[in-house]
């Protein structure tokens, strides 16, 4: 089924370090279409991954691999079935062993909503040791790689690949709410590790999340 305009997309970004998966989501709109009907959610999934693989891989070490992305119509309902990027995995760029699997890099955005609502984080999964300084804190040029993803997260269009002509331009959306997703507005790179106690070499293994 075309996408169409209005429409929001709950998308996961899929990472594997091993035995230990992770996922990343955020929720996307397409505002504009200069030829509806001509993309359709698996494109969409393709041309997310295109658009934003790089920079995650920026972020990770070579043994954690970047599986694929997975969209799903979120509003208005019904809610369909999640569509996958066809797209090859993608490693890290980062040589160096990983930081302990729990700890995460922390992008926090601010969305044009009242009060809490209005704040949201992105936890970045599987940071390299080398990205860590003498006083347990992100070094510079991880900081930096941090924000170049926010950065994307608030300005990234992208056309769908799959050799349709359909162009979708994205504006990133956060929270969902049922009429849509609201806009983002401002984003910020925070200088800590952030930790996530549902991933860690303790934890259940997951073989393989994606698809």
């Amino acid at each position: 089924m075309p996408v169409a305009i209005g429409e929001s997309y709950e998308t996961r970004f899929f990472f594997q370090l091993e035995e230990q998966g992770a996922v990343c989501v955020r929720h996307y709109k397409v505002q504009d279409l200069i030829l509806p009907g001509a993309a359709e959610p698996k494109d969409l999934a393709d041309s997310i991954f295109a658009e934003t693989d790089a920079f995650w891989q920026a972020l990770q070490p070579d043994i954690v691999e970047m599986l694929g992305v997975g969209v799903q119509l979120s509003t208005p309902p019904p809610r369909y079935p999640i569509e996958y990027s066809s797209l090859p995995a993608k490693a890290g760029t980062v040589i160096s062993s990983p930081l302990p699997g729990q700890v995460s890099g922390l992008i926090s955005l601010r969305a044009n909503a009242p009060g809490r609502q209005g704040y949201l984080r992105t936890f970045v999964p599987f940071p390299a040791m080398s990205a860590n300084s003498a006083d347990h804190r992100p070094q510079g040029a991880y900081v930096l790689a941090l924000e170049a993803l926010g950065n994307l997260f608030l300005t990234m269009t992208t056309a769908p690949a799959g050799g349709r002509a359909g162009f979708v331009l994205l504006g990133v959306k956060d929270p969902q709410t049922t009429a849509g997703a609201m806009a983002l507005t401002s984003r910020r790179a925070v200088g800590s590790w952030a930790t996530q106690r549902r991933r860690g070499r303790l934890g259940r293994p997951n073989p393989r999340l994606f698809n």
